[in-house]
């Protein structure tokens, strides 16, 4: 066996391992009961998130958060990867239910916001913006 094919076959390998690792992790947190100090933790896991799916919501919900508080937002919070929520992060308005689903939308990436309700109180119940995500959803029905 020659040094390329030995080294397809440990990629081959390693790719199977991380797919068994996937499903056995996907099992694990099917299996046990959530712990509402970590339900942020477990809604990112369950939903298969990547690491800048949740860099991007903690971002995302904490200018929200700022905002919401009228706190100055700090210009290092002005990130590349934000570059699309550009306009729609750095209004002076509070901020509502429809523009923060419609945020949390874009960085899913799905056609639907139909999710942003659990991920607001996940996020609430392990005590990330508390306050905002409160308020957040009991505007959700009003707008």
């Amino acid at each position: 066996m020659n040094k390329l094919e030995e080294l397809e076959r440990k990629i081959e390998s390693l790719q199977a391992e991380v797919l068994d690792l996937k499903s056995v992790i996907r099992r694990l947190v099917i299996s046990k009961v959530t712990n509402p100090k970590y339900a942020y933790w477990n809604w990112l896991i369950e939903r298969e998130a990547t690491e800048e799916q949740r860099v991007m919501i903690e971002t995302v919900i904490r200018i929200y958060g700022m905002r919401y508080r009228d706190e100055p937002i700090p210009d290092f919070f002005k990130r590349d990867k934000l570059a699309s929520m550009i306009d729609q992060l750095y209004t002076p308005s509070k901020p509502n239910y429809l523009e923060v689903a419609e945020g949390m939308r874009s960085i899913i990436g799905t056609r639907t916001t139909d999710f942003v309700p659990e991920l607001l109180e996940a996020l609430r119940d392990q005590g990330i913006e508390r306050e905002l995500c409160e308020h957040l959803l009991a505007a959700r029905h009003a707008e």
